[in-house]
């Protein structure tokens, strides 16, 4: 989303949204699974890590995305949620 909390238009989401996976796969772990789930949101499961360390991560991704040359005008609004077996 953009500062204003709008969705880029679908050039720009779909240039930002390849940069924003690149960064992804870029800091995440061997053993970490990412998917697409949309247009302009992924799934990221973190086998193992604390909440504490889901929040270096994202900290970690996000400054990946500055690095490759996003913009700081898109917010990347992230959820951390633990899953637990039944």
């Amino acid at each position: 989303m953009d500062n204003s909390n709008n969705i880029p238009k679908q050039p720009e989401l779909m240039s930002t949204f390849v940069l924003l996976k690149r960064s992804v796969l870029f800091g995440l772990r061997s053993g970490d699974v990412v998917t697409q789930m949309s247009p302009s949101q992924l799934l990221i499961l973190l086998p193992g890590a604390t909440y504490e360390n889901c929040e270096a991560i994202i900290k970690r991704l996000k400054n990946n995305f500055l690095m490759l040359g996003g913009s700081k005008n898109i917010n990347i609004i992230n959820s951390i949620s633990k899953i637990t077996p039944d």
